[in-house]
């Protein structure tokens, strides 16, 4: 038998491999990258569409809600509920209009709310003076 017709040894096919290997390795990494960033862009559009899509039923819960107060607020079921909740229609000598000019120097002494406030509950507890230890 002569040289030439021996296979090839395991050694020469392990070496070729080796040699071609960075020849390959360049496309088939680029491919895999660009395989990667689809596979990103895919998700990210996804994503994107759920948000949008629950950006939408949120502006329609909004607008469902805004109409709903809107409803609720009408002056009809307002006057329905008055008498309800103990108003009555106010007598001409309870109305007075308070006017303010913009060039008046007209200046707030006690804040407008003072109306609204409850009466000051009475205190039932020790005196403040009581409650303080004295330590510095």
């Amino acid at each position: 038998m002569t040289r030439g017709t021996y296979p090839r040894p395991a050694r020469g096919v392990l070496v070729g491999a080796v040699l071609w290997m960075p020849i390959l390795l360049v496309p088939f990494s680029a491919f895999f990258f660009e395989t990667w960033l689809q596979l990103q862009i895919f998700e990210r559009d996804y994503e994107a569409a759920e948000l949008s899509r629950e950006i939408r039923e949120t502006n329609a819960r909004i607008e469902g809600l805004e109409e709903r107060a809107d409803e609720l607020m009408t002056l009809d079921r307002i006057s329905e509920q008055a008498p309800d909740l103990g108003l009555v229609q106010p007598e001409p000598s309870q109305i007075e209009v308070v006017r303010v000019t913009p060039g008046s120097d007209y200046r707030i002494e006690e804040p407008f709310f003072e109306i609204a406030r409850l009466p000051a509950a009475e205190p039932t507890g020790p005196p403040a003076a009581a409650t303080d230890s004295g330590v510095p």
